[in-house]
């Protein structure tokens, strides 16, 4: 074999090297990101379950202040009537 054939072999195997590496650069920052995005999502929902429970708890509180007021009104026109 001649000296051109062999250096265009190591230039192949070179370029496919380096493709191999870009290949699996690429394949290690889609994980990455995907990892990312898993930990957002989960992030998101978390955020969501307090917001919902807040809520939730705060509008315990405003029926239960309400209710409140109304006893409180209900004794006051019954206390006139009498």
């Amino acid at each position: 074999m001649g000296r051109g054939f062999v250096s265009t072999l190591n230039k192949i195997a070179r370029e496919a090297a380096k493709v191999q590496r870009n290949a699996e650069r690429l394949q290690k920052a889609n994980q990455r990101e995907y990892e990312r995005q898993a930990r957002l999502q989960r992030q998101y929902e978390r955020q969501l379950e307090r917001d919902q429970e807040k809520s939730l708890k705060q509008a315990i509180r405003d029926q239960k202040n309400y209710e409140k007021e109304q006893k409180a009104l209900y004794l006051e026109k019954k206390r006139h009537r009498t």
